[in-house]
């Protein structure tokens, strides 16, 4: 049983993660109508998603982690499909979008299943690539986006996955929004000279 103190504040948080970001926070980006409970469930699934691990209790020996086992064909292929250790399948798209703030390190498994590659955390942009980036933009970098920069994550322009490097030069700030997008196969991704990115629908 939650206390109704904590259940509130929980209510609270979720209604803050779920407010209109847009001009209409009950549509996707198809213009879908979604429900107030699909709504609430969407915001605590990116309320997990912003939990700082390093300030979690230690879980398994170390602090608070999640391990994607994929396969490494599968990673480099839009529809692959990899498993969070403890049964659970997640596409491989996702597993590279989480791959880019999330304390998830990717197993890379080569074709008899043994790891390859166990990922680093050096891989996460540090505080300081985090406030440089927000001297060069103020706001989520997408074309017409005006979300703080400081609700913004670091998105790997080549994923890591790629060979992507964990620099600025590489790195576009993103809100939860248009993070997705940019990992979404559906659609591509330009830089404009006035260094906005121009996200379009594949044909």
């Amino acid at each position: 049983m939650v206390p109704d103190a904590a259940a509130d504040r929980l209510a609270t948080n979720l209604e803050a993660f779920a407010s209109p970001r847009r001009d209409d926070g009950t549509r996707t980006e198809t213009g879908e109508y979604l429900p107030y409970d699909r709504r609430l469930g969407r915001a605590f699934c990116q309320m997990l998603e912003t939990l700082d691990p390093s300030r979690l209790p230690i879980h398994g020996g170390d602090a608070t982690t999640v391990i994607v086992t994929v396969d490494l064909d599968q990673l480099r292929k839009d529809a692959g499909i990899g498993q969070i250790v403890g049964g659970s399948p997640i596409t491989a798209a996702e597993a590279r979008r989480l791959a880019c703030t999330a304390n998830i390190i990717p197993a890379v498994l080569g074709g008899a299943s043994e790891v390859l590659d166990l990922g680093r955390m050096q891989r996460f942009f540090t505080a300081a690539q985090r406030r440089a980036l927000l001297l060069r933009s103020a706001t989520c970098e997408a074309e017409g986006c005006d979300i703080p920069g400081t609700w913004a994550e670091a998105h790997h322009w080549l994923a890591w996955s790629q060979g992507g490097l964990t620099d600025i030069d590489n790195a576009a700030l993103l809100c939860s929004h248009h993070h997705h997008r940019a990992h979404d196969s559906a659609y591509l991704h330009e830089r404009l000279p006035s260094g906005d990115i121009r996200f379009t629908r594949r044909r």
